[in-house]
């Protein structure tokens, strides 16, 4: 019976260690999930010009992480709002909710561009501010691979002792 419970004290260590990292994770699926949307806005510019109402909405249905910002962005250009103001709900989240505040200021720079200016302008500018998100992510993933071997480490030790203790 003991040896039952130490070993839940160290899976429930290791189980800490594990929701530790989650937020680390959701950056990186935030991160990875954003700069998919602007090389595929880029590429909707380029090839087609769609315009901006259409392209938020269509990413909206294949970014799950961002849908309800992209959505909000989609109805508010469609209404004739700027994009740069249409966005903005998606940079506060990026900001605040997420903890991405660089995220949150390349769409800012981004956000005064678009609908702007020619569309291959547009283009470059969603290529420019996904290669920078992409740059973050790759940092983020690095972060994650660190902390999350330290956080799982530390979490499984403190379970281990916690069943010494126990038994």
């Amino acid at each position: 019976m003991r040896f039952a419970g130490a070993l839940l004290l160290m899976a429930a260590g290791w189980a800490a260690g594990a929701a530790l990292t989650g937020g680390l994770r959701r950056k990186c699926a935030v991160l990875r999930e954003l700069a998919a949307v602007l090389f595929r806005m880029a590429e909707e510019l380029d090839q087609r010009e769609t315009p901006l109402p259409q392209i938020f909405l269509r990413e909206a249905e294949r970014a799950p992480l961002l849908s309800a910002a992209l959505r909000l962005a989609a109805r508010q250009t469609a209404a004739g709002r700027p994009a740069g103001q249409a966005l903005a709900p998606l940079c506060t989240a990026l900001s605040k909710d997420e903890g991405l505040p660089q995220a949150a200021e390349a769409m800012t720079e981004l956000s005064a561009l678009l609908g702007a200016y020619d569309a291959e302008t547009q283009a470059r500018a969603c290529r420019a501010a996904g290669q920078s998100i992409e740059d973050l992510r790759r940092e983020q993933d690095r972060v994650l691979a660190e902390k999350g071997r330290l956080y799982r480490a530390l979490a499984f030790s403190a379970g281990a002792i916690l069943a010494l203790l126990a038994l």
